[in-house]
């Protein structure tokens, strides 16, 4: 078969054509060594995000986890814990 006689585009690679066609018409060719930075953009926001809720949660924790609540729940774990071994064994 010779190629493009008989042949008919799928409707999805007619759309991937036209797709990249447009693509190329409004993307000029001296800027594409930043499209990967282009397609990271959305990216950045995001993990900024993420990063300042770690930082706020490690914040909380470290607040929360002071010498004297550590202790008082080492405490109250270990009579806890205590008393489920003794109910358990008899």
């Amino acid at each position: 078969m010779v190629p493009g006689v008989g042949w008919r585009a799928s409707p999805g690679s007619r759309l991937a054509d036209a797709l990249e066609t447009l693509a190329a018409r409004l993307w000029p060719g001296s800027l594409q060594r930043c499209t990967g930075w282009l397609l990271l953009l959305p990216a950045l926001p995001l993990v900024s995000l993420v990063v300042a809720a770690l930082v706020w949660i490690a914040d909380f924790s470290l607040r929360e986890l002071d010498p004297d609540t550590v202790a008082a729940l080492f405490a109250l774990l270990g009579a806890g814990t205590m008393r489920f071994l003794r109910r358990r064994s008899g």
